[in-house]
């Protein structure tokens, strides 16, 4: 691996001591930042993932050392002192006046939240690709790690609107997914399960895009059809592929806001008010 993708990622974690919040707005602009940054990594180990692949080279032992390297930096940070931080946390509030300490606490936790999240990621992807015995050291095939990058589908809020989602997405008036997706499958890859074959998007990138930016919550006056996701378009690129069975690229997927033209975007938005009806609102 690039050894800048890793330290670009863990610079974002510094010590307290180079944390410094007046507001709840630089708070939530270091939370913003942590978040986005974990996205970006991720993304980079998919990547550098299938380089491994096309080499004919397993990623497990790659995997290993990044995960180890996370693991030191987050137990640098969080030396265990009964239930609290390390000393360094406690040192800071006098060094520095204008430190609020709530929100240097809060900031703390965040901190450990991403970092923890990063290694269970690594974890994932270690039990995907670490063979049980060295009999199994086969290459494994290129789709493997995109295949199971992102264990589980999407979680609807009302499982009562997936049938009804899945009729009008498979319309011969306005298809967005191809015939040869069950509602099994359809359904499997929106109730939070693990998925095992991925939903064939035959529309465009941008139709793909429009229709999780609506599901997720962030059309306004909408409302949200799916619970919160912190890499919404990683998972967006495992639950759907391409109609010649390519995967999605997350990051182009995530820049595909053109809008759909006028009759896409009025079936789209049908589907969506579905996904996102709540269990008191009636289905049309």
């Amino acid at each position: 691996m690039d050894e800048d993708v890793l330290n670009n990622f863990l610079r974002n974690f510094p010590h307290s001591n180079s944390l410094v919040f007046e507001s709840r707005e630089a708070l939530q602009n270091y939370v913003e930042l942590l978040r986005n940054s974990f996205i970006t990594f991720i993304e980079k180990i998919r990547i550098q993932c299938y380089d491994y692949q096309s080499r004919g080279d397993r990623p497990d032992y790659y995997l290993i050392g990044i995960r180890g390297k996370i693991e030191n930096h987050k137990n640098y940070l969080f030396e265990k002192r009964g239930k609290g931080f390390n000393s360094v946390y406690n040192n800071i509030l006098n060094a520095l006046p204008i430190q609020n300490g709530r929100l240097l606490f809060k900031a703390r936790l965040y901190q450990k939240k991403y970092l923890q999240k990063a290694i269970d990621y690594l974890n994932s992807q270690i039990q995907v690709s670490l063979p049980a015995s060295p009999r199994e050291m086969k290459p494994l095939k290129k789709s493997v790690i995109e295949s199971h990058s992102v264990s589980n589908g999407f979680k609807i809020f009302n499982e009562r609107n997936l049938s009804r989602a899945w009729e009008l997405l498979t319309s011969d008036n306005h298809k967005f997914i191809s015939d040869t997706v069950t509602y099994n499958n359809f359904e499997r890859n929106f109730t939070g399960k693990t998925i095992r074959k991925r939903i064939t998007w035959i529309e465009s990138e941008n139709c793909l895009h429009y229709f999780i930016d609506g599901i997720s919550g962030n059309h306004s006056d909408q409302g949200s059809g799916i619970e919160k996701e912190d890499a919404i378009w990683i998972k967006a690129a495992q639950v759907f592929e391409k109609e010649n069975g390519s995967p999605f690229n997350s990051e182009n997927l995530s820049h595909a806001t053109r809008k759909p033209n006028g009759k896409q975007i009025e079936n789209l938005n049908r589907i969506i008010a579905i996904i996102n009806r709540q269990s008191s609102q009636r289905l049309s």
